[in-house]
């Protein structure tokens, strides 16, 4: 059913002492919460009923809008693709999945996955007075659950389940509970040959993010020393209405006039 670790010679880096951000597995319901648009989901049947296999259906990468003179607009889309979501995020890592707990929406109608994940590499937060991340928790909009007797797949397009402990690099926005959950203008990229690659199913040529085959140490460099202006969005506002419902977007924007 569907609904319309990388060698970083030449990086600058700080050295961190160890925190752990949302350690533990046990299930918070601002986990189950942490997108919005998986609202969309209401009107599909129970996880016991209906179709095993479900798909959401997101729109790609569109550019946030920049001043004129803003020189990240010169920037290829691969390149600028990475600036987006780092100025989306609170925290951009290079972590390796340590376990997955799938768990289902509120609505009972979506399965979503935390995981635990072991952070290799802090590339940027905003959070000064954190000076090392070991550990996060993060909750993944998709995921695979038995229920009933039968296996339940759900799928947000450009965000397949993560069954993979592959090295990636995350670009993660903060919610309730010291847990964290992926921006959704750059899925997790996993670090293969020094190049991102998209986790998951393959996909075509058409549906790769762009940032898809940037190198890897450039991607950080990025990420690292990116200029964030304007201020990141409004995510409690949804693109063509003039008013805030709650729900987070399937792309971010600046706030309608």
């Amino acid at each position: 059913m569907t609904i319309g670790v990388v060698a970083l010679a030449g990086c600058s880096l700080a050295v961190w002492s160890a925190v752990v951000l949302g350690e533990g597995q046990e299930i918070r319901r601002g986990d189950a919460k942490a997108y919005r648009i998986l609202g969309d989901t209401n009107h599909l049947p129970k996880l016991d009923r209906g179709e095993a296999e479900r798909t959401l259906a997101i729109v790609g990468w569109q550019p946030l809008p920049r001043p004129a003179d803003d020189p990240a607009l010169a920037e290829p889309a691969g390149r600028r693709q990475i600036l987006d979501a780092t100025c989306d995020a609170d925290l951009v890592v290079i972590a390796r999945v340590e376990s997955a707990v799938p768990f289902q929406h509120p609505n009972g109608r979506w399965v979503l996955t935390t995981h635990n994940l072991a952070v290799s590499t802090v590339v940027r937060t905003h959070a000064p007075k954190v000076t090392r991340i070991e550990r996060v928790r993060y909750v993944h909009p998709s995921g695979e659950l038995t229920v009933a007797g039968r296996t339940v797949r759900t799928t947000l397009t450009r965000f397949p389940a993560i069954a993979t402990d592959e090295e990636a690099l995350f670009f993660l926005v903060r919610i309730g509970g010291g847990g964290f959950r992926t921006s959704l203008l750059l899925p997790p990229m996993a670090l293969r040959g020094g190049i991102l690659d998209p986790l998951g199913v393959a996909v075509s040529d058409a549906a790769r993010e762009p940032a898809a085959g940037l190198g890897a140490r450039e991607a950080v460099r990025l990420a690292a020393d990116a200029v964030c202006r304007p201020a990141p969005v409004d995510r409690s506002r949804r693109p063509g209405t003039g008013t805030s419902d709650g729900r987070l977007p399937p792309f971010s924007g600046p706030p309608p006039p």
